[in-house]
């Protein structure tokens, strides 16, 4: 009998496909370590080598898939634009179609899910929900600087107000029609941000 190779970046890797499968479709709380363990094709013993508890396990996911397929998805995106206009074409264009596993749609979900439970998943959440509105507000401070954005508004709040919209529409406009009414309805908020003539 050959001796089993060790191989912790494949084991790994099995581990968070396994998890963003099932944190994305049955949220923290209804999945347990045996479904994660089978999905992977591993032992309980090789999940917990590499992550003590369930906790972990989330938090490591949070940070290596969900941060990247956000950024892929927003942060990046977010850090190209300069406009009011930029922007609403962005949320139309990732938000058009109600889709329940979407990288932002589990995002919302799981930061609701564990708000005031597991602490060290629940931070990992809130410090890519503070990068995703970081990333909202430096594209508002570039277009006040490039007088695309009206002089009166606050980057900071009204990327609190904008995350909240973006966010609340993935989890609460789940059929086309209330998407399109919620997106539409979003559309004339774009107007208020907009410089004078522009």
């Amino acid at each position: 009998m050959k001796p089993r190779r060790k191989q912790p970046a494949a084991t790994r890797a099995a581990l968070l496909d396994a998890a963003s499968a099932a944190f994305s479709r049955h949220g923290y709380h209804a999945t347990g370590t045996a479904p994660l363990v089978a999905a992977a094709g591993l032992t309980k013993g090789a999940l917990f080598h590499h992550y003590p508890d369930k906790p972990a396990i989330a938090t490591a996911w949070v940070t290596e898939r969900l941060t990247p397929a956000i950024e892929q998805d927003w942060i990046h995106p977010l850090s190209l634009l300069n406009s009011p206009a930029d922007l609403r074409q962005l949320c139309r264009t990732q938000l058009a179609t109600p889709n329940p596993l979407s990288p932002l749609t589990t995002l919302t979900a799981l930061n609701a899910e564990l708000a005031n439970s597991e602490p060290s998943p629940a931070a990992a959440l809130e410090n890519l929900f503070a990068t995703l509105r970081n990333a909202i507000a430096d594209l508002l401070q570039r277009g006040k600087t490039t007088a695309l954005v009206h002089p009166s508004v606050d980057p900071q709040a009204e990327a609190t107000l904008l995350l909240a919209l973006i966010s609340g529409l993935t989890v609460t406009a789940t059929t086309p029609d209330l998407r399109r009414g919620a997106l539409n309805a979003m559309d004339a908020y774009f107007e208020t941000l907009k410089a004078p003539g522009t």
